[in-house]
């Protein structure tokens, strides 16, 4: 019995230390954590009073330029950190941005070196303040040029100043596109006519309407023929087509071709009256005649001798099924046409005539 509870209390220890030191282990993990929430909380702290160190030296490289220039700001009332670039401005989102993006690149104390490079990088976009913010924005540049304005005094122009060179500017290019449009015309009228006949029709001449209207599209379909009515332009004509509700239409001559009317022929009637009966025989033009199987139709030479004869009449009769007087077909002559190594010959696909 004693050893059985010495056993038990030796587990029990045990059991007990291990929970002891899960405990010490979580408790060193807590401070570990709060510690680092601490240094990054310190971290953050470091970097916002960096940044706003940053951002004061920036307003105060700008206010001291304008200063040099001698230039004076309508301070905003919304300005809550006093400065002439305040975001409460007209210019905010265009000032925002700089003020965001010096502090990222900064280090120490040079924002006054580095700041003419960073509004460079701001403008080598391509494109004007106004395509860039969507509006017009009111920067130092805006003052300078509103300082220069003032100094100058320029009067105000006024409408009939501003409308008298506009016209005459729209004018000259109005002229100018004028000719380069004649000019392109005049040369694609002479590409493209080099073959074109002048075909002019009169009222009352008959001529065939193209129809576009048609099943196969390569071929011309003409209609008619319909008579002309009227020339109602250099190439437009005024056409009475027939139609059931009598409507007139106004055609180009490109669907019109003319129509010649067929000379009247007198057809002449012979009669066998006072010919004689008698005809002569009409000449067999046929070399050979249809043979009904047998040989005496096979015209032999009159060089051969009588053995010769003999022995041809002999073949003749025994190889009748191969010799024949009239001619059949045969399967043992072939004909194959080598075109070597030239290419098919292949047509485009063109209008068919009428």
């Amino acid at each position: 019995m004693s050893s059985v509870s010495s056993h038990s209390l030796t587990t029990e220890e045990r059991r007990e230390e291990r929970e002891f030191q899960l405990q010490i282990a979580k408790l060193n993990l807590e401070a570990e954590e709060r510690k680092a929430e601490r240094e990054a909380e310190r971290a953050a702290k470091q970097a916002e009073a960096e940044r706003a160190l940053a951002e004061k030296k920036c307003l105060l490289a700008h206010e001291l330029s304008l200063k040099e220039l001698a230039i004076k700001v309508r301070q905003s009332q919304s300005s809550s950190d006093g400065s002439s670039i305040h975001a409460g401005l007209a210019g905010e989102r265009k000032v925002r941005t700089p003020k965001n993006g010096v502090p990222s690149f900064v280090l120490g104390d040079n924002i006054d070196k580095w700041l003419a490079a960073y509004e460079v990088a701001l403008r080598a976009h391509g494109v004007s303040e106004e395509q860039w913010w969507v509006a017009l924005c009111w920067g130092p540049l805006s003052i300078v040029k509103e300082g220069w304005e003032k100094a100058l005094k320029k009067p105000p122009q006024n409408v009939v100043s501003y409308m008298l060179p506009l016209r005459n500017q729209t004018q000259c290019f109005w002229k100018q596109a004028k000719s380069n449009l004649e000019a392109s015309q005049e040369e694609m009228k002479e590409w493209y006519g080099q073959k074109a006949t002048l075909v002019e029709f009169s009222p009352g001449n008959k001529v065939w309407v193209m129809e576009p209207v048609e099943p196969r599209a390569l071929q011309d379909h003409w209609t008619g023929p319909f008579e002309v009515k009227e020339r109602k332009g250099e190439a437009t004509y005024l056409m009475d087509l027939k139609t059931p509700r009598n409507t007139l239409r106004v055609l180009h001559r490109n669907r019109l071709k003319p129509h010649f009317e067929r000379c009247d022929v007198s057809l002449l009637r012979v009669t066998d009256e006072g010919l004689e009966e008698e005809s002569e025989p009409l000449p067999d033009l046929l070399s050979v005649k249809e043979s009904d199987g047998s040989l005496e139709g096979v015209d032999l030479s009159d060089s051969l001798t009588l053995e010769q004869r003999g022995e041809c009449c002999g073949l003749l009769e025994q190889l009748s099924s191969l010799f024949s007087l009239s001619p059949r077909l045969t399967h043992l002559c072939v004909h194959d046409i080598d075109r070597g190594d030239s290419p098919p010959v292949k047509n485009n696909n063109y209008r068919l005539s009428d």
